[in-house]
């Protein structure tokens, strides 16, 4: 798309990374909102906040270099290099979870605390940087017949495919679940159990779309493992791995529950 918003002379100005700083910028700034209705100190959010970005780029870099090595096999000090640049959404995530969950746990903070104060602002921060990889021609789908994308010069997609190749809006696609997921939780967020429910449930559905959607992406190995890109298998492990969480949380809830409604019936027979 534009892959290029400015270039002069002496700056070039990538879509991309216009895109990525609105979302940390927003996604940022909707999670320390959010915290502080919760009762937590604004310092304690903001260093969380910046451990959070600094750990998403660092994964994210790691592993986008472990899935194009090939490129950085010659001089691996280029993976600190802006160019060439790509990052990987999923080394972002687990960095993120395990980097945000070591320092919460120094400051003696419950995680499910603030987990459902994390669903907006994730949910903004990939829609964002989903149209980031849309107008930077990454991401791109497989070609197709029906409605579509024809990417510009100099774009991944068009120096890999070249002119004339209709492509799925693979981005798109994946903004928009975001999108119905957002719709879903909201439908039921009046039935949530515990602490922790809904962003579980985001997890979970957002693994199952990223799953459907690599299935038209036209830029990944789909032969990883059995026919699946490396997304996919990671999402299957994690949806898998969250589901059980799910379980476990709703057996301790429901056993919370009947513990207190006994306890209760016993101090109101006396």
């Amino acid at each position: 798309m534009y892959p290029v918003l400015l270039q002069t002379e002496s700056i070039t100005i990538y879509s991309y990374s216009i895109m990525m700083s609105l979302a940390f910028l927003t996604g940022s700034l909707i999670f320390i909102l959010g915290g502080r209705r919760n009762g937590i100190a604004t310092t304690t959010l903001f260093k969380l906040v910046l451990i959070a970005q600094f750990s998403a780029l660092a994964g994210a870099r790691l592993l986008f270099v472990i899935n194009n090595f090939s490129l950085f096999q010659n001089d691996i000090m280029m993976a600190f290099a802006p160019v060439p640049g790509g990052f990987a959404m999923n080394g972002g995530l687990i960095f993120v979870v395990i980097a945000a969950s070591f320092y919460l746990r120094h400051k003696n903070i419950s995680f499910f605390k603030i987990a459902d104060e994390i669903v907006l602002p994730l949910a903004i921060l990939i829609i964002i940087l989903k149209v980031g990889c849309l107008l930077g021609g990454c991401c791109y789908g497989t070609e197709t017949n029906f409605w579509g994308i024809n990417y510009s010069v100099s774009s991944p997609a068009f120096n890999t495919l070249g002119p004339s190749h209709t492509l799925h809006a693979v981005p798109l696609y994946e903004a928009g679940s975001v999108f119905l997921i957002l719709a879903v939780l909201k439908l039921v967020h009046s039935r949530v159990s515990f602490q922790g429910e809904t962003l579980i449930l985001f997890i979970i559905l957002y693994c199952f779309a990223r799953i459907t959607t690599d299935f038209f992406r036209g830029d990944v190995d789909h032969n990883y493992f059995t026919g699946l890109t490396q997304t996919q298998v990671i999402s299957i492990f994690a949806m898998i791995s969250i589901a059980l969480l799910y379980i476990l949380k709703l057996k301790q809830h429901i056993s919370q529950n009947a513990a207190s409604a006994i306890k209760e019936k016993t101090i109101s027979s006396y």
